[in-house]
């Protein structure tokens, strides 16, 4: 091989690299710690604790269950978040009657957060089950609910707006 050959390769192999540099690579949306670095987690006392991932069922465990965070201040907005949903849940289930899911008739009330005024509202329905909605038997109920974990809580926790 001719030094004009090996030059020639070495500048192709080089706008090649360019070219590459210049794609995009899509990151994962959720992040996921290496081998052996540090990850925070909401521990099953509600605390919050740093781990190191050994990629053992544990952490597989963390990761697929969203508990899995990158700093301390994301698994402690976990926590709350676990925290006002369970409180807001365990007071709807304490003061609301049975929800009798068989009946197309009975009204089942939930809480949404109206986009345009940012107001919480209270409606109802009869025939549907909504995946991941809080029903309670009566409207009453759920507002008494987002009293007693604050209605800024509600909005953030529970419903997950910023």
């Amino acid at each position: 091989m001719t030094q004009a050959e090996k030059d020639k390769i070495i500048k192709e192999l080089q706008e090649k690299l360019a070219e590459a540099e210049k794609i995009k690579v899509d990151e994962p949306k959720r992040w996921k710690p290496n081998k052996y670095k540090t990850y925070w987690l909401v521990d099953n006392c509600g605390g919050v604790g740093e781990v190191t991932w050994q990629n053992g069922d544990y952490d597989k465990w963390h990761y697929v269950t969203g508990n899995c965070f990158k700093t301390k201040e994301e698994a402690e907005e976990h926590r709350k978040q676990i925290e006002y949903t369970a409180r807001y849940k365990n007071y709807i289930e304490e003061h609301s009657e049975p929800i009798d899911w068989k009946n197309a008739k009975t009204l089942k009330y939930y809480a949404y957060m109206r986009i345009e005024t940012q107001e919480i509202e209270v409606d109802n329905y009869d025939r549907y089950k909504i995946q991941g909605t809080i029903f309670a038997s009566n409207g009453q109920v759920i507002w008494d609910a987002i009293k007693e974990i604050g209605e800024d809580n509600f909005k953030k926790y529970v419903l997950g707006v910023k």
